[in-house]
């Protein structure tokens, strides 16, 4: 019996190399050395450039966007600054190379078009929204399809204090920057994965942004900093509020940096015709908890609930993102576009909040 064909690892480049890329992916692609290996790298920021090349000796070091581009990997992961996504994803897709997008990947249906005219070379484009693959959520996912045509969605992530301390997070950049990016994105690529990525009709009837332009930084962002009551000025929304219908759904999305309640939160409610599903604990990095446990609870037909626990800390969202790069190694080795729904609906739901925002 002939043994099949070994496929080499994807050849990567990661343009940008910040403090996700540190923390988030270089754990995840070291346990997927046999998928992926990095061969180039860019940052325009020296310090960064010099921490992903010591990471990664062997890859290519690039001064230059359009060095990367020339090196011209297999795939690449962009994360760089959020105003940068679009332009450095469309470059990339045109030239042939599959990108996976951290998020924000698109703020509307234009960009979402941008992106795939971009990729009509066959290019995979996937979302970088690591949240949908972690363990508990995906099996909340699967709790709410129990449920029937869902009436409601209710979806927090709220932090104490949590403000990004990357300096172009905390400039306004034209929709990029802003509580709603950071957050709100993965809590709408979250219900959108609830209503299976179906939005024929947008009916939104409430938006509420807000400011107090100084908080205090998230603790886990920076090495060695400490959390201090207003020491980050900005000029972003630090709290962003919504209610809106899809398709008879009534979605509740709520957002926050900076919260007067003690503790982070992250709670998920789906309700259907047959019961509703819960996921409540805390996604991200902080150990600042609302609630004690990470937990998953199913209510079908008013019976008793199914309860689920799952560990605290951050392992969870670590292993998000290896699985993640799974998902997206899939993508590209089959020429499949798993995600293109996920971008529909995150460009329709984005751009129906942005504008009854403006």
């Amino acid at each position: 019996m002939t043994a099949p064909l070994r496929q080499e690892p994807l050849r990567l480049g990661l343009c940008g190399c910040g403090w996700v890329i540190r923390h988030c992916y270089q754990p995840a692609l070291a346990e997927l050395s046999a998928l992926f290996e990095v061969v180039a790298v860019f940052d325009p920021d020296p310090a960064a450039l010099q921490r992903a090349a010591h990471a990664w000796p062997a890859a290519r070091r690039c001064d230059s966007f359009e060095e990367l581009l020339a090196a011209h990997p297999d795939a690449a992961v962009i994360a760089s600054p959020n105003a940068c996504h679009l332009d450095h994803a469309t470059a990339l897709l045109a030239a042939g190379i599959s990108c996976l997008v951290e998020k924000p990947v698109v703020r509307d249906t234009a960009d979402a078009a941008l992106l795939q005219a971009a990729a009509q070379s066959g290019a995979a484009l996937v979302s970088g929204v690591a949240c949908r693959f972690r363990d508990d959520t995906r099996l909340w996912l699967d709790q709410v399809a129990l449920l029937g045509p869902l009436t409601e969605l209710d979806l927090v992530w709220s932090r104490e204090h949590g403000v990004p301390s990357a300096p172009w997070h905390l400039r306004r950049a034209d929709g990029w920057t802003g509580v709603f990016a950071d957050l709100g994105y993965h809590l709408l690529d979250l219900a959108g994965a609830a209503l299976r990525w179906r939005a024929e009709r947008i009916d939104v009837a409430m938006v509420q942004r807000a400011s107090q332009r100084r908080g205090a930084g998230a603790s886990w962002y920076v090495e060695g900093s400490k959390v201090r009551a207003g020491s980050l000025a900005y000029d972003t929304d630090d709290r962003f509020g919504a209610t809106l219908a899809v398709d008879g759904c009534r979605i509740g999305l709520r957002v926050a940096w900076i919260d007067s309640a003690r503790g982070d939160l992250v709670r998920l409610e789906a309700r259907g015709a047959r019961g509703e599903a819960v996921l409540s604990g805390l996604f991200g990095f902080s150990d600042n908890r609302r609630e004690r446990d990470q937990q998953v609870v199913l209510r079908l037909h008013g019976r008793d609930k199914i309860r689920t626990t799952f560990e605290t800390g951050p392992e969870l969202q670590l292993c998000a993102f290896a699985t993640l790069l799974r998902h997206f190694h899939r993508c590209v080795r089959a020429g499949a576009d798993e995600e293109a729904a996920a971008l529909r609906f995150a460009a329709a739901l984005g751009g129906a909040l942005r504008e009854a925002a403006a």
